[in-house]
């Protein structure tokens, strides 16, 4: 990949940190105060072969120990996030780490854009961000990182959310949707979990679908009946 594009990476994930924006958005929490800051865009580079974009809602709740790493000033930049995430959470078993064995297994093994539609975490009790919040996100944010990439480049779309936002919102881009591995998702279960596993029924469709050039958007479910994937 070119430096370049990783030039670009990095301004928008600069711009995403201190936009004073997220802000006016009731249902989302962005407090520099408390560690509490916009995060989860990655690129993860150093990988062989084409690349592709991972998709999640938005963050989940910052660790206390995100939390104290944040609330110095000289880490509330882009830069020190990603320093974060690579020392701390590139392997994180509820998303970074089951989805890039996903896509390992299933022969998918170049570079990925690791984002969200939106990039600040939800305020509790609320579980997803609200229509004006997404909204914002993928004006402000999410439509600038993808469109570095060729048309060719596959969304990963991770959850039912996000897949059904982005299969909309792109139209022109293949979507493909597969569980989030939250250990709370029980589709997430048969897809990463099921005997200790990933589901070899679903990275059966997934490399059949990387080798489909048509466009569309496809999202694999778990058929309790059958006991494997097939597309929804």
């Amino acid at each position: 990949m070119t430096n370049k594009l990783i030039k670009e990476i990095n301004k928008i994930g600069q711009a995403m940190i201190t936009d004073p924006g997220w802000k006016q958005f009731n249902d989302i929490e962005s407090d520099f105060t408390k560690g509490i800051i916009p995060r989860c865009l990655y690129f993860e580079k150093n990988r062989k072969g084409k690349p592709i974009i991972i998709v999640g809602m938005n963050p989940g709740r910052a660790s206390d120990e995100e939390r104290r790493y944040f609330k110095n000033q000289i880490h509330q930049n882009y830069e020190a996030s990603v320093k974060f995430w690579h020392a701390k959470r590139k392997n994180y078993h509820g998303f970074y780490g089951p989805l890039r064995e996903l896509m390992d297994l299933s022969q998918i093994k170049g570079p990925i854009l690791w984002t969200e539609l939106v990039k600040c975490q939800s305020k509790a009790p609320l579980r997803k961000p609200l229509v004006n919040t997404i909204r914002y996100g993928i004006s402000q944010y999410l439509d600038k990182e993808i469109s570095l990439f060729p048309k060719t480049t596959i969304i990963i779309a991770v959850g039912n959310e996000a897949y059904n936002l982005l299969s909309y919102v792109y139209p022109d881009r293949k979507v493909v949707g597969v569980p989030h591995p939250s250990p709370g998702s029980i589709m997430g279960n048969y897809a990463y979990r099921l005997k200790g596993k990933i589901s070899s029924s679903l990275t059966s469709l997934i490399k059949k679908e990387f080798k489909n050039s048509k466009i569309q958007a496809v999202q694999f479910i778990y058929n309790r009946r059958k006991k494997q994937f097939e597309a929804a």
